[in-house]
């Protein structure tokens, strides 16, 4: 039996996908770029956050006041943030089959907790929120080191590229959701250990596991 579920948050539990395409076009307009259509958001779905970068030419310097202007913007829309229909459900009955719950994100803890507080979702034993976008694999062994895990003993479940890859350099078990920024068929080609559609697949996949 898995002893932890890892999540990532936006895009995973929650659905901040409007807020952040809104977001990313104002800054992308602040750096004399022009008004990015739906279609070209939604061509960003298939790309992995290199690519994004690549595709706009942004400065990779510049990568740390984005993270920090879209934890900004997300705090500030606390009110429009809500679950994906049947989180509230998996994460309740995950806590009752006594998994232990925990969130790594690129938001920030103080975000993360007022959400799960309004929308009756604080099943989590930890929230840790990460400074930057590339680096949540750290963060995972970190987390492995800190409660004395084995790699064995954790799961992650997340929505983007970027999750697949810091699982797979944490040397954890990666659950990829398509409810999120990324689209199914850019997760499979990145190689997750399991592909769900539902919340409620990954209970069945963690029953299987115990």
């Amino acid at each position: 039996m898995k002893k932890f579920v890892i999540f990532d948050f936006d895009g995973t539990l929650v659905d901040t996908l409007e807020i952040v395409a809104n977001l990313f076009r104002k800054i992308i307009k602040k750096y004399g770029y022009d008004n990015v259509t739906n279609e070209e958001i939604e061509s960003l779905r298939n790309m992995n956050p290199i690519e994004i970068i690549r595709n706009f030419k942004f400065p990779i310097w510049k990568i740390p006041k984005l993270v920090k202007n879209v934890r900004g913007e997300l705090a500030r829309n606390v009110e429009k943030i809500k679950p994906y229909e049947g989180i509230s459900d998996m994460l309740y009955e995950l806590k009752s089959k006594g998994f232990n719950l925990a969130i790594i994100t690129s938001n920030s803890e103080h975000t993360v907790k007022k959400i799960c507080d309004k929308h009756n979702i604080n099943f989590f034993d930890q929230v840790i929120g990460s400074d930057g976008i590339f680096n949540k694999s750290q963060y995972l062994i970190n987390f492995i080191k800190k409660h004395k895990l084995q790699n064995q003993d954790v799961i992650y479940v997340g929505d983007e590229v970027r999750d697949i890859e810091a699982a797979q350099d944490a040397y954890v078990e990666i659950v990829s959701v398509t409810w999120g920024f990324n689209k199914r068929e850019v997760l499979l080609k990145n190689n997750p250990n399991y592909l769900v559609d539902k919340p409620s697949q990954i209970l069945k996949l963690l029953d299987k596991s115990s």
